[in-house]
């Protein structure tokens, strides 16, 4: 209905332009005539129109400007929101990757694989005393065998160190005695100069005392001993001992036995306690020996570092 007074004043310039073209065709004198008598009849017509109010031109996709601005505003609130999401992320991974970078250790504790040499190589190996490496005789470490002590088939070249422990499925079975370029002796749980930080693991409780750590003595005997745990701390029979470990360096207990009598003597701060071992020397073939190496997360230079010391 609004679009009906503009098409009728263009209807009505048409018939005026049409008009005015046909009376053309007319002798001079009755243009000036017709025209004069066509200006006066259309006059009414022509003021009664420019008195009718504009058509509105509408849309349906157009927007009132409060409506865009209220559209802006909306999603300029959520990018913000957005942006301060992705701010909080990156924060919280900075802080993630800070917090780590400082709980890093210098080194990592590592194993290295090995077998313990069965009686017939060990006697083999023993008897031989070298070996023929093209046309040149080299010969193993005499204290290696010249000793009791079982082997294992690692040493210098595998960077193996004396006093380091062997392991077998979680479980503490010797360290290392005497090192040789190929081949280690090393004393198993019982020997006499077995020694190693051992504390209590509470089978029920699954409580562990690190910080007051004792040490576990082999005794020449099917039984090893379990020195200097403080009386302050329960124990009993059937508890587990195993390898004292304050820093956490491994994600599990590693054991080293089984506590098999435990008493306190009166006036002593300490427990006496008795060991069973976690396993035969026997039965032992694959072991692995614990070792330690750099961490190279604290061994690596930050771009940061390298560009200031470039620039110097």
């Amino acid at each position: 209905m609004r679009q009906r007074p503009q098409t009728a004043a263009n209807f009505l310039l048409l018939l005026w332009m049409g008009l005015g073209c046909a009376a053309m065709l007319f002798p001079a004198e009755m243009q000036a005539t017709w025209k004069t008598g066509l200006r006066d009849a259309v006059a009414p017509t022509l003021a009664a129109l420019h008195q009718l109010p504009l058509p509105e031109i509408t849309s349906q996709n157009s927007l009132s400007p409060a409506a865009v601005e209220k559209d802006s505003d909306e999603q300029t609130a959520e990018l913000k929101r957005q942006l301060a999401l992705l701010h909080s992320d990156l924060q919280q991974l900075r802080s993630q990757q800070n917090n780590q970078g400082l709980t890093e250790r210098l080194f990592h504790p590592q194993l290295v694989q090995a077998a313990r040499l069965l009686p017939d190589q060990q006697e083999r190996w023993r008897e031989a005393g070298w070996l023929n490496v093209g046309n040149e005789k080299v010969r193993e470490k005499d204290w290696v065998l010249k000793s009791d002590r079982p082997l294992v088939d690692v040493g210098t070249d595998q960077k193996v160190n004396v006093d380091q422990l062997l392991l077998t499925n979680r479980q503490i079975v010797g360290q290392i005695d005497q090192v040789g370029r190929w081949s280690s002796t090393y004393r198993p749980l019982t020997d006499e100069q077995f020694r190693c930080p051992a504390t209590i693991l509470n089978r029920e409780t699954g409580q562990r005392y690190d910080d007051l750590a004792g040490s576990l003595h082999g005794q020449g005997e099917p039984e090893c001993s379990l020195e200097y745990i403080a009386n302050t701390i329960p124990v009993s029979v059937g508890d587990l001992v195993v390898l004292a470990d304050p820093d956490r360096r491994f994600p599990a207990p590693l054991l080293l036995g089984e506590v098999k009598t435990a008493t306190v003597a009166q006036n002593n701060p300490f427990w006496e306690i008795t060991v069973a071992p976690v396993t035969g020397d026997e039965t032992l073939r694959e072991v692995s020996v614990i070792t330690e190496r750099l961490n190279p997360v604290r061994l690596a230079v930050p771009v940061n570092e390298t560009e200031k010391g470039a620039r110097k």
